[in-house]
């Protein structure tokens, strides 16, 4: 029917700029929601009902197609905000510390909110995902995919890793992001992308 509806498949609008482009998504899942919002405030719908609706609904929206795109800190801040704060109005007067005409001061935090309705930080299923999507790259050989991820077109003629294995300034961004997913999950056992790297990718779905 219009924004809503765009944004439930998932591609980017690579013509709009990045903030443009989350702007929307947020404002698409907005709409999402109040597509919805008779389900979501209803007492006789179960709570295990309004989060799987809430997740194909507006955790989709906010991330379809994210997983390729280096998003920064404030991007995904503010893809986590949305998040909340949809989360909040799902849970009714139950998402919110207070709330004008009732005198209570609840203990209401963002992770509270998560933790009620079994939902994952959205940084965290964009790493999950890229790791994913890296792993699969990897997995069946898709040999073009990696040469633009490692920025290695015909064109370019800086290096983007070094010696040691270690991402260089010249990486495209996408790299260091992966790169630092895999710092985050591996830790020191992670040493770069050096002579075994590929192994060391290949196996996180086995460890």
């Amino acid at each position: 029917r219009g924004l809503g509806d765009v944004y439930k498949r998932q591609h980017l609008h690579y013509a709009m700029k990045m903030r443009t482009e989350i702007m929307n998504r947020i404002h698409a899942a907005e709409l999402n929601f109040l597509d919805f919002a008779s389900t979501f405030r209803s007492k006789s719908t179960p709570l295990f009902g309004k989060i799987l609706l809430f997740k194909c609904l507006i955790t989709s929206t906010l991330l379809g197609g994210m997983i390729t795109t280096p998003l920064t800190s404030a991007d995904e801040e503010m893809l986590e905000a949305a998040h909340i704060r949809l989360a909040r109005r799902l849970l009714g007067r139950r998402g919110y510390r207070r709330v004008k005409g009732d005198f209570r001061d609840l203990e209401i935090t963002s992770e509270s909110v998560r933790t009620t309705l079994k939902l994952t930080p959205l940084r965290t299923i964009l790493k999950r995902r890229r790791i994913s999507y890296f792993w699969g790259v990897l997995k069946y050989n898709k040999r073009q995919i990696l040469a633009v991820l490692f920025g290695r077109g015909g064109w370019d003629e800086s290096p983007t890793v070094d010696e040691n294995g270690r991402v260089t300034a010249a990486a495209p961004p996408w790299l260091h992001k992966i790169d630092s997913d895999l710092t985050e999950l591996m830790g020191t056992r992670w040493k770069g992308f050096r002579e075994v790297w590929k192994r060391q990718v290949l196996m996180i779905t086995k460890e």
